[in-house]
């Protein structure tokens, strides 16, 4: 156990990870528990991400919405979990501190069997030694998500992470992108729709790793191009939608543009987020095609109704 300070600063800290918004550091005296920040050059005077624009800028947690989401997992979890022990198939909620970045996010540090930080799934499939007990251990991972409706909103390769000194025996571990990202919750609503999602995500994750198997290091897979063309040409649309009014350059005003939505900006983020994640990830392979179907002559088509035969 550890006591937990009032105030910590991260200068005294070591710094393991990060990411796109967030910052990951260790603290020797607080062992098994990681803190993460938000990186201060993303943030705005308000307390906003910078690329915040509209009705983003509506949502009164700002750069804190990402833990909110998480948060509100972790309870709906723990709401089935009354009693120990609560294991679950990601890193655990542990508590606020403030930190010189801010607050401080403490979760639950996963290890391997050695006490190092447990690597993710690209650094396995990267290093070649994905194998028959990691696919085991991913399948399991995947189905437990199901069973216990567990929302996955922006989980990939590098935020599953495999350790076999947690539970007693091999798994694969969560550590970001918990929680509902989409406008509607439907996949918290429904666990039709959220097993669908997680099969999704299921497939493309092998699909990385038997890329990452049968390709040298280095080599760039082929891209997705017309997935990705759909996707960023479905946020254009959105976007344009959303647009600010303008005025002429005669000073006459124009007729108000339609009113920035919340739903059309995360739906145009969300299609950025899924051109972003086709960029990549490894090309499906191409259908292999049979010979051509031609018409049975012998079997004459029925003739539309509007017709009748001479």
């Amino acid at each position: 156990m550890f006591n937990l300070p009032r105030f910590i600063d991260l200068g005294l800290c070591n710094k393991v990870g990060g990411g796109q918004t967030n910052n990951v550091y260790e603290l020797p005296e607080m062992p098994g528990v990681l803190i993460k920040t938000v990186r201060s050059d993303i943030v705005d005077p308000e307390g906003f991400n910078k690329r915040s624009k509209g009705a983003r800028r509506l949502r009164r947690l700002g750069i804190y919405n990402g833990v909110a989401r998480e948060l509100n997992e972790f309870l709906v979890q723990l709401r089935r979990r009354r009693v120990p022990p609560f294991n679950m198939p990601f890193a655990q909620p542990l508590g606020f501190v403030q930190t010189t970045e801010g607050l401080g996010y403490m979760v639950e540090r996963i290890d391997d069997r050695d006490g190092r930080m447990a690597p993710t799934m690209r650094d396995l499939c990267r290093a070649g030694s994905f194998g028959a007990l990691h696919l085991k251990a991913l399948n399991e991972f995947f189905d437990r998500c199901k069973r216990e409706h567990l929302v996955l909103g922006d989980a990939n390769s590098r935020n599953i992470v495999f350790t076999d000194a947690r539970i007693g025996k091999p798994e694969f571990v969560c550590i970001d992108g918990l929680g509902e990202k989409s406008v509607i919750p439907i996949h918290a609503l429904s666990r039709y729709f959220n097993d669908r999602k997680i099969e999704r995500l299921r497939q493309r994750l092998l699909r990385e790793a038997e890329w990452a198997r049968t390709n040298p290091a280095g080599q760039r897979p082929r891209r997705n191009g017309r997935k990705i063309f759909f996707a960023l040409t479905c946020a254009g649309v959105l976007t344009a939608s959303t647009a600010q009014p303008t005025e002429k350059a005669t000073g006459i005003e124009v007729s108000q543009a339609p009113v920035q939505d919340e739903g059309f900006i995360d739906m145009a983020q969300d299609a950025i987020d899924y051109a972003v994640s086709l960029i990549a990830e490894p090309a499906e392979p191409l259908p292999v095609l049979g010979p051509p179907r031609l018409h049975d002559v012998s079997r004459p088509r029925p003739l539309p109704a509007n017709l009748t035969a001479v």
